[in-house]
């Protein structure tokens, strides 16, 4: 398969052994293949290329939708988790809220969720396709 070629919706091979866990690292390499960038694990050797349409941040009870205003901002307490979801509102994946290293202006850890929104992971493709054609 070509990379980033393939649309939303194209299922494929889920390497398991390499990748067991869902993760931004699995999330991204088994997404190369995709036009978005980011495939979902529909089972354990099923990968399906998506689209994500909203992130949110959860921490088990309440969840809550970012936008890109809030530069996708979450709290790195190893609770919350980034929710990656598809336009038919289903949840493609969720990744834990990464630390940035940095306190906000009261000394609380500040986190980020770690992808981006689909249109700039839209923009890195078409900037990194360019450098491979």
């Amino acid at each position: 398969m070509e990379m980033h070629n393939a649309p939303y919706g194209t299922q494929f091979f889920w390497d398991s052994t390499t990748y067991p866990l869902v993760n931004k690292d699995s999330v991204l390499f088994h997404g190369k293949y995709c036009q978005s960038g980011v495939a979902m694990r529909r089972n354990a050797s099923i990968a399906e290329c998506v689209d994500i349409a909203t992130i949110s941040v959860t921490n088990g009870t309440k969840t809550t939708a970012l936008t890109k205003r809030s530069n996708y901002a979450c709290k790195p307490d190893g609770a919350t988790m980034c929710e990656y979801r598809m336009s038919n509102n289903e949840i493609a994946f969720n990744l834990s809220c990464e630390c940035s290293m940095k306190k906000d202006d009261k000394g609380v850890d500040l986190g980020y969720c770690p992808l981006p929104d689909q249109q700039k992971l839209r923009d890195y493709i078409a900037a990194i396709k360019r450098v491979w054609y």
